[in-house]
């Protein structure tokens, strides 16, 4: 019953992120172009560069996911991710039910971080918010944005294993998370 009901929740979750992407859509979120591109090609090599610690998979494209959601806005980043995401998917053959756990994840972590950092900062493509992105407050916002994300995206992937493979959360929580938190806040930093 746990697991049904967990499939349920996420499927409903990338429903929600997959339509937040369709009502935030603009064509100049995509733009400049040329950063799109970077940051789409930084990402795909980022999910090729990772490592396993313990189950589950830490990729390097993580930043370039939270630059994605605060410079681009929240439906270029929830297309990238998705479509990675479900290209990973897809060459590693994985079960359906992780591989939903992925898409779901992603997509939710990146709806998340990008409505909050358009509502909480400028929209970075306004003419009047330009010399907001050159402030202090807007990279702290960036490194909050990163951690806050990072965290619910273990979350998500720590409930899976939870309710799938009764690891217990706060056992997750205490032996990945938290050692790995001051690497992840070093890259955040970056």
């Amino acid at each position: 019953m746990k697991q049904k009901l967990w499939v349920t929740v996420e499927i409903i979750l990338l429903a929600a992120s997959l339509a937040t992407m369709v009502i935030t859509w603009r064509i100049e979120d995509f733009e400049p172009f040329e950063l799109s591109a970077l940051l789409l090609v930084l990402a795909a090599i980022g999910h090729r560069m990772n490592l396993t610690v313990r189950h589950q998979k830490l990729s390097a494209a993580f930043i370039t996911e939270v630059l994605t959601m605060t410079l681009l806005g929240p439906a270029p980043a929830i297309l990238m991710g998705v479509v990675l995401v479900g290209a990973d998917a897809w060459r590693r053959r994985l079960d359906p039910l992780l591989a939903l756990n992925n898409l779901c994840s992603t997509a939710t972590f990146l709806a998340v971080g990008g409505l909050i950092f358009r509502a909480a900062m400028a929209d970075p493509h306004s003419a009047a918010s330009a010399a907001d992105t050159q402030t202090v407050s807007f990279a702290l916002a960036i490194f909050g944005l990163f951690i806050f994300t990072n965290a619910l995206n273990f979350a998500l992937v720590a409930m899976q294993y939870a309710v799938f493979d009764g690891r217990p959360f706060l056992r997750q929580t205490t032996e990945l998370f938290i050692p790995l938190l001051p690497g992840q806040v070093a890259a955040a930093a970056l």
